[in-house]
């Protein structure tokens, strides 16, 4: 498998597993919503009182990795984007 193919390969898994990520909250987001407890909804609705952190980005990930990788062999890091 060619390096190209692996990252293709990476980047459909993580699309998949955010694509989870996204249908299990929203579920239970709506499961939620159907409470009586309004306080508790506002809470569970704030991800950062459940201990989360903003989910980042496919592209800001893989570059991330990629600059790890660079790092760590030597090379110097891609300017950033503009």
């Amino acid at each position: 498998m060619s390096e190209a193919e692996r990252q293709s390969l990476e980047g459909e898994r993580a699309d998949h597993s955010l694509f989870v990520q996204e249908l299990l909250l929203s579920t239970l987001m709506r499961e939620e919503s159907s409470s009586s407890d309004e306080d508790e909804r506002r809470d569970f609705a704030d991800f950062g009182a459940m201990g989360c952190v903003d989910i980042m980005p496919l592209d800001v990930a893989l570059e991330n990795l990629q600059l790890r990788e660079s790092s760590s062999s030597g090379k110097e890091p891609p300017p950033p984007p503009l």
